[in-house]
């Protein structure tokens, strides 16, 4: 990164490269000349660190060739810079830039990774070599057309939904372009065109699922599919809880199973709690969320019932000690490999852990952590819970969510409409 100062109202750039700090005189009072100019240093100190560009050598004037990419010989007067905009960035370089200086520094690891996999679907379809001055208003549609084609999970196509949110990436890689001037012209894009989408199946129970399942005329995809819509009924949790504390390896996962149980927090939220957050004299859980407020932390609180209250509270007393909730006590934790620290527990590790309990029980086929969320929405709104408090504990926040989440057991659709009719 390099910064700008200030003398005597000229302006500095100041950068270091290779471990020494460096300054250059711009010659310029003027502020969007000498911004421009930082672009420059920036873009190219990133093409050489990542091998794109090649590094000068000893003999030429390093700042000169950062500010204008042109291996002059030390002592020359300085030129004016050359605005970003009139170089010839390639979508490649720009995206790379955008990541690496920008985007990684201000989002979680996890939206990261996500994002870096939009870049690399990205750049297949959009090409590496694409000059940034050669993008229209169509370059959007264009990759909407072709990612269209590509195959997705289960045999179908890559979902709308998805190639919506890589192309939310592609307009914030070009508004921050635009902002650097790397490009003239405004090329985000808004009226587009995506293909049509399916509709989720609604959520069902393990008896519904083993029903179709036994009748044997789902390939594996659609049966894939339908345990993803699984969730399990008050008598059915307790059962499975029952499993977990009976097969469970290490004493953490039984009490983290009756947290998502009880509360419908989502797996990220259950490892990011911590015991300040509990509260069991008053029976109430803080929940720490990231999804719900665009780009700030925001919490919910859910009241802890007795089924969970009593496996916390025991948990709690023989906690390993830290401040996460949920932490690896054993040093053992998963298949043959060997924790080098007590820590909190990663995703991968809750997913391995959640696995390794359910294998060679009835429960097996329960895909993740998310299954006791969609069972807590659906096990309150059965009860007649107002959908306002269900939306206040799990935090959901669209009339999609809400409409897939909100529906009722087989029998209680029964009972309501004799109600009315019977």
């Amino acid at each position: 990164m390099a910064s700008l100062e200030q003398r005597n109202g000229i302006y500095r750039i100041v950068f270091r490269y290779q471990g020494k700090r460096h300054s250059h005189s711009l010659g310029t009072t003027d502020s969007t000349s000498a911004t421009t100019a930082k672009a420059n240093v920036e873009q190219r100190l990133s093409l050489i660190k990542t091998n794109v560009l090649p590094p000068p050598d000893s003999a030429t004037n390093l700042a000169i060739f950062l500010l204008h990419g042109k291996s002059i010989p030390i002592g020359p007067a300085i030129e004016e810079p050359v605005p970003a905009s009139r170089q010839q960035f390639t979508f490649e370089q720009v995206a790379e830039q955008y990541f690496s200086d920008f985007l990684k520094s201000s989002i979680e690891p996890a939206s990261f990774r996500m994002l870096e996999i939009h870049k690399k679907h990205l750049l297949r379809h959009l090409g590496r070599r694409t000059t940034m001055k050669s993008i229209k208003s169509s370059f959007a549609q264009s990759y909407i057309n072709k990612r269209a084609k590509d195959p997705g999970i289960r045999g179908e196509k890559i979902s709308p939904v998805t190639i919506k949110k890589e192309v939310t990436t592609l307009n914030s890689i070009l508004r921050w372009a635009k902002s650097e001037g790397m490009i003239e012209q405004n090329v985000v894009n808004k009226k587009l065109r995506y293909p049509k989408g399916k509709e989720k199946p609604p959520f069902q129970t393990l008896q519904e699922i083993a029903t179709k399942v036994k009748r044997d005329d789902l390939n594996q995809h659609e049966e894939s599919a339908l345990w993803d819509c699984l969730f399990l009924s008050t008598n059915e949790i307790t059962e499975l809880l029952d499993d977990v504390s009976q097969y469970a390896r290490h004493s953490f996962i039984h009490p983290m199973f009756a947290f998502a149980a009880y509360t419908g927090a989502r797996r990220s939220e259950i490892l990011r709690s911590q015991l300040d957050d509990i509260d069991l004299k008053q029976r109430r859980i803080t929940i720490r969320e990231k999804k719900r407020v665009r780009g700030k932390t925001s919490t919910r609180t859910v009241p802890i019932t007795n089924s969970l209250y009593t496996p916390l509270k025991a948990w709690i007393a023989n906690h390993p000690g830290g401040n996460f909730t949920f932490r690896i006590s054993e040093m053992i934790y998963r298949s043959r490999k060997v924790r080098s620290k007590r820590d909190s527990i990663t995703p991968d590790e809750a997913h391995d852990h959640f696995k390794q309990t359910l294998k060679g029980t009835k429960w097996e086929r329960i895909r993740g952590w998310h299954c006791l969320r969609h069972s807590f929405c659906s096990n309150c709104a059965a009860a007649g819970v107002e959908q306002r408090v269900i939306n206040t504990w799990v935090g959901h926040q669209t009339p999609e969510m809400v409409r897939r989440y909100r529906h009722l057991f087989p029998s209680r659709e029964i009972e309501a409409i004799e109600s009315v009719f019977g």
